[in-house]
Protein backbone atom coordinates (compact mmCIF):
# COMPACT_ATOMS: atom_id res chain seq x y z
CA UNK A 1 0.00 0.00 0.00
CA UNK A 2 1.29 3.29 -0.80
CA UNK A 3 2.27 6.00 1.70
CA UNK A 4 -0.13 9.21 2.99
CA UNK A 5 1.58 12.20 3.72
CA UNK A 6 0.03 14.97 4.82
CA UNK A 7 0.98 18.43 3.06
CA UNK A 8 -0.25 21.36 5.74
CA UNK A 9 0.77 24.82 5.89
CA UNK A 10 -1.26 28.21 5.47
CA UNK A 11 -4.28 28.93 3.32
CA UNK A 12 -2.69 32.15 2.06
CA UNK A 13 -0.31 32.32 -1.00
CA UNK A 14 -0.17 32.30 -4.65
CA UNK A 15 1.65 30.74 -7.87
CA UNK A 16 4.80 32.70 -8.56
CA UNK A 17 4.83 33.38 -5.22
CA UNK A 18 8.54 31.10 -3.41
CA UNK A 19 7.02 29.14 -1.26
CA UNK A 20 3.84 28.34 -3.10
CA UNK A 21 5.89 26.94 -6.09
CA UNK A 22 8.24 24.89 -3.81
CA UNK A 23 4.81 23.01 -2.48
CA UNK A 24 3.97 22.91 -5.72
CA UNK A 25 7.26 21.20 -6.49
CA UNK A 26 6.44 18.63 -3.14
CA UNK A 27 3.27 17.99 -4.42
CA UNK A 28 5.04 17.06 -8.36
CA UNK A 29 7.85 14.90 -6.41
CA UNK A 30 5.28 13.03 -4.03
CA UNK A 31 2.92 11.93 -6.88
CA UNK A 32 6.20 10.62 -9.05
CA UNK A 33 6.76 8.37 -6.18
CA UNK A 34 3.40 7.55 -6.29
CA UNK A 35 2.31 8.50 -2.63
CA UNK A 36 -1.22 9.70 -1.90
CA UNK A 37 -1.38 12.68 -0.46
CA UNK A 38 -3.59 14.76 1.88
CA UNK A 39 -4.16 18.38 2.79
CA UNK A 40 -6.54 20.86 4.39
CA UNK A 41 -8.18 21.14 0.99
CA UNK A 42 -8.61 25.07 0.45
CA UNK A 43 -5.93 27.31 -0.76
CA UNK A 44 -2.65 28.88 -0.11
CA UNK A 45 0.73 27.19 -0.50
CA UNK A 46 -0.59 24.67 2.79
CA UNK A 47 -2.99 23.01 0.89
CA UNK A 48 -3.70 24.42 -3.07
CA UNK A 49 -0.41 24.59 -4.02
CA UNK A 50 0.51 20.95 -3.28
CA UNK A 51 -2.36 19.52 -4.87
CA UNK A 52 -1.66 21.78 -8.32
CA UNK A 53 1.64 19.63 -8.14
CA UNK A 54 0.06 16.36 -7.16
CA UNK A 55 -2.08 16.89 -10.25
CA UNK A 56 0.49 18.25 -12.82
CA UNK A 57 1.94 14.70 -11.86
CA UNK A 58 -0.87 12.80 -11.96
CA UNK A 59 -1.36 11.55 -8.40
CA UNK A 60 -4.11 10.94 -5.89
CA UNK A 61 -4.57 14.12 -3.44
CA UNK A 62 -7.82 13.88 -0.87
CA UNK A 63 -8.92 17.38 0.55
CA UNK A 64 -10.68 17.30 4.09
CA UNK A 65 -12.57 20.47 4.20
CA UNK A 66 -15.23 21.22 6.30
CA UNK A 67 -18.11 23.91 7.02
CA UNK A 68 -19.80 22.75 3.50
CA UNK A 69 -17.21 24.93 1.36
CA UNK A 70 -16.13 23.22 -1.29
CA UNK A 71 -12.28 22.05 -2.31
CA UNK A 72 -9.78 23.49 -4.14
CA UNK A 73 -9.48 22.85 -8.24
CA UNK A 74 -7.15 20.64 -8.11
CA UNK A 75 -7.90 18.05 -5.52
CA UNK A 76 -8.40 14.21 -6.76
CA UNK A 77 -11.41 13.61 -3.75
CA UNK A 78 -13.15 15.69 -1.24
CA UNK A 79 -13.35 13.85 1.92
CA UNK A 80 -17.57 14.13 2.40
CA UNK A 81 -17.71 13.42 6.06
CA UNK A 82 -16.65 17.00 6.86
CA UNK A 83 -19.59 18.82 5.03
CA UNK A 84 -22.45 16.90 6.69
CA UNK A 85 -22.31 16.95 10.04
CA UNK A 86 -23.39 20.64 11.56
CA UNK A 87 -21.24 20.47 14.59
CA UNK A 88 -18.51 22.72 13.71
CA UNK A 89 -16.40 21.14 16.91
CA UNK A 90 -16.65 17.59 15.30
CA UNK A 91 -15.96 18.84 12.06
CA UNK A 92 -12.49 20.17 12.92
CA UNK A 93 -11.64 17.22 14.88
CA UNK A 94 -12.80 14.84 12.28
CA UNK A 95 -10.89 17.05 9.85
CA UNK A 96 -7.57 16.74 11.78
CA UNK A 97 -7.57 13.05 13.13
CA UNK A 98 -7.79 12.07 9.20
CA UNK A 99 -4.88 14.40 8.59
CA UNK A 100 -2.98 13.08 11.58
CA UNK A 101 -3.67 9.40 10.22
CA UNK A 102 -0.98 10.05 7.59
CA UNK A 103 2.62 8.43 7.49
CA UNK A 104 4.63 11.32 7.51
CA UNK A 105 4.05 15.56 6.98
CA UNK A 106 5.37 18.18 5.59
CA UNK A 107 4.41 21.65 6.54
CA UNK A 108 5.27 24.82 4.95
CA UNK A 109 6.87 27.43 7.03
CA UNK A 110 5.77 30.91 5.09
CA UNK A 111 3.33 31.85 8.12
CA UNK A 112 2.75 29.97 11.26
CA UNK A 113 -1.17 30.21 11.62
CA UNK A 114 -3.22 28.96 14.52
CA UNK A 115 -3.82 25.82 12.33
CA UNK A 116 -0.46 25.31 10.90
CA UNK A 117 0.42 25.58 15.02
CA UNK A 118 -1.80 23.66 16.41
CA UNK A 119 -1.24 21.08 13.19
CA UNK A 120 2.68 20.87 14.57
CA UNK A 121 1.55 20.61 18.23
CA UNK A 122 -0.55 17.61 17.63
CA UNK A 123 1.98 15.67 15.59
CA UNK A 124 4.62 16.52 18.20
CA UNK A 125 2.01 15.46 21.28
CA UNK A 126 0.91 11.91 19.38
CA UNK A 127 5.26 11.34 18.58
CA UNK A 128 6.04 11.90 22.08
CA UNK A 129 3.00 9.89 23.62
CA UNK A 130 1.89 7.21 21.28
CA UNK A 131 4.15 6.95 18.21
CA UNK A 132 7.81 7.20 19.29
CA UNK A 133 6.57 4.88 22.32
CA UNK A 134 5.17 2.42 19.77
CA UNK A 135 8.04 2.50 17.95
CA UNK A 136 6.50 4.17 14.70
CA UNK A 137 7.00 7.83 15.04
CA UNK A 138 6.20 9.79 12.47
CA UNK A 139 8.74 12.08 10.53
CA UNK A 140 8.03 15.66 9.74
CA UNK A 141 9.58 18.05 7.20
CA UNK A 142 9.44 21.72 7.54
CA UNK A 143 10.16 23.42 4.42
CA UNK A 144 11.13 27.04 5.06
CA UNK A 145 11.60 29.99 2.42
CA UNK A 146 11.30 32.59 4.81
CA UNK A 147 13.55 35.51 4.66
CA UNK A 148 14.12 35.85 8.54
CA UNK A 149 15.47 32.45 9.11
CA UNK A 150 15.47 34.04 13.09
CA UNK A 151 11.39 32.70 13.12
CA UNK A 152 12.13 29.25 12.69
CA UNK A 153 14.68 29.16 15.39
CA UNK A 154 11.98 30.11 17.92
CA UNK A 155 9.46 27.84 17.01
CA UNK A 156 12.50 24.96 17.13
CA UNK A 157 13.67 26.41 20.24
CA UNK A 158 9.66 26.34 21.43
CA UNK A 159 9.62 22.67 20.49
CA UNK A 160 13.41 22.07 22.29
CA UNK A 161 12.74 23.69 25.80
CA UNK A 162 11.43 20.53 27.61
CA UNK A 163 13.40 17.54 28.04
CA UNK A 164 10.56 15.24 26.44
CA UNK A 165 10.20 17.32 23.61
CA UNK A 166 13.95 16.72 22.58
CA UNK A 167 13.66 13.18 22.37
CA UNK A 168 11.44 14.34 18.97
CA UNK A 169 14.01 16.15 17.59
CA UNK A 170 15.54 13.62 15.01
CA UNK A 171 12.39 12.96 13.47
CA UNK A 172 12.12 16.52 12.46
CA UNK A 173 13.99 18.23 9.49
CA UNK A 174 13.71 21.67 9.04
CA UNK A 175 14.82 22.51 4.99
CA UNK A 176 14.64 24.94 2.24
CA UNK A 177 14.80 22.23 -0.44
CA UNK A 178 11.48 20.14 -1.63
CA UNK A 179 13.64 17.17 -2.65
CA UNK A 180 15.40 16.85 0.64
CA UNK A 181 11.76 17.09 2.50
CA UNK A 182 10.42 14.40 0.48
CA UNK A 183 13.44 12.22 1.04
CA UNK A 184 12.91 13.16 4.48
CA UNK A 185 9.19 11.81 4.99
CA UNK A 186 9.60 8.68 2.74
CA UNK A 187 12.47 7.66 4.32
CA UNK A 188 15.35 7.94 1.81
Amino acid sequence: MAKTIACLGSSAGSLGEPAYDAMVEVGRLLAKRVVRVVTGGFGGIGMEAPARGVKEAEGVVVGYTMWGKRGNEFLTYTSPQHRESTNTEMQFCLRLGHILQSDSFIIARDQWGPGTIMELLGIINLNLKLWMPSGKGKRLAILTLVQNQNKDTNIISMITDGEDWRSCMPLILPTCRPEEAVGWVLGD
